[in-house]
């Protein structure tokens, strides 16, 4: 990734920064991915004390950071935290798309955003919580018509009685 993938400031119509993914293991893998606020700080900074074309360059400043080099500086702070040996890098990316599920993106969006090639590859990268569950039931219930127990709306609700109507001629089977 170099800095001419990034854009850091909303442009071209966007709302939000980006970054371009140029290579992957798959086709899908080229996409632009947005930045978040925080990310687009992050890389701002980084950007000012860069003297080189990579984001990531190796230790020599003379390529881009191997995956294993990253790992190798991933593990080392690790262990100085006492992390569990568990969280790797890519467990980011895992913690990513379980985010962006809960917080309501659709399982195609998650594919383009992770560059997957199938919906099936994504479904492995998201765990939702058992509260994001009830929170995808809850909101099925408001979309429905109905009111979340509890709420004043349902109780209200409770009194009322429902008339149900049968089409003409047609009983309802």
């Amino acid at each position: 990734l170099t800095w001419a993938d990034v854009v850091l400031a909303p442009s071209e119509g966007k709302k939000f920064g980006w970054l371009h993914v140029r290579v992957g293991k798959t086709k899908s893998a080229e996409r632009v991915v947005s930045l978040t606020a925080k990310a687009a700080e992050v890389l701002k900074a980084r950007k000012a004390t860069s003297t080189v074309q990579w984001i990531f360059p190796n230790e020599k400043q003379t390529g881009p950071a191997l995956v294993n080099s990253v790992g190798h500086q991933h593990k080392r702070v690790r262990d100085r935290l006492v992390l569990n040996e568990g969280f790797v890098v890519h467990s980011l990316r895992h913690t990513a798309l379980t985010r962006l599920s809960e917080a309501g993106v659709d399982v195609f969006t998650l594919k383009r955003i992770a560059g997957h090639s199938s919906v099936t590859t994504s479904e492995r990268y998201v765990h939702p919580s058992d509260s994001a569950m009830e929170a995808a039931f809850e909101r099925l219930q408001v979309a429905q018509g109905g009111h979340l127990v509890g709420t004043r709306a349902h109780k209200r609700r409770k009194h009322v009685v429902v008339k149900r109507s049968v089409s003409r001629g047609k009983r309802a089977r």
